[in-house]
């Protein structure tokens, strides 16, 4: 019985950590598409937004991509950790 409550904290604790760092992931994504976001808004006020703008969506377009994968890979995590809760 001992063992059994000792591995559910081990693995409880390993999925923590393992969620957090796809999470901390996602939002260093996210950050750089607020930058690009960001960018933007300051391009507008000036004439260089009409030069930059086939830059600034394809930037855009890239960054939400990679923003999107560590989203996609904590909520497999999230799939994972409530089947296995429900199987306890």
């Amino acid at each position: 019985m001992f063992f059994m409550i000792s591995l559910l904290v081990t693995v409880n604790g390993v999925m923590s950590l393992i969620i957090s760092k796809v999470t901390y992931h996602g939002q260093k994504a996210y950050a750089k598409v607020i930058n690009v976001v960001e960018q933007t808004s300051s391009w507008i006020m000036t004439v260089a937004s009409f030069i930059g703008e086939e830059q600034v969506i394809t930037n855009h377009g890239k960054f939400l991509v990679n923003a999107y994968k560590p989203e996609v890979h904590e909520s497999l995590l999230g799939i994972t950790f409530d089947a296995y809760a429900l199987a306890i």
